[in-house]
């Protein structure tokens, strides 16, 4: 009886292609903390715990450095990683 059931939920899992494969991420938790100094330079450190599900290669993360202003003009800042 065991073969059997067995072979139902293989054949039930190869007529579903995706069910095998699925995958998923989910932020645990997200935390940043932020300083501003006496200059305007900005210091973040951001510190990111994932859960992953499936086949996964890690994370990542865009900071976008270019934005426009509620009066439509543009404005950027450079940046620097460290590690």
């Amino acid at each position: 009886m065991n073969v059997v059931r067995g072979a139902i939920v293989a054949v039930c899992l190869l007529a579903w292609p995706g069910a095998a494969a699925q995958r998923s991420l989910v932020i645990q938790e997200f935390a940043a903390d932020v300083e501003v100094g006496t200059d305007g330079g900005i210091r973040v450190i951001e510190t990111i715990q994932p859960r992953f599900t499936g086949q996964w290669n890690g994370v990542y993360r865009t900071i976008p450095v270019e934005y426009r202003t509620p009066q439509g003009s543009r404005t950027s800042f450079d940046w620097t990683s460290s590690p």
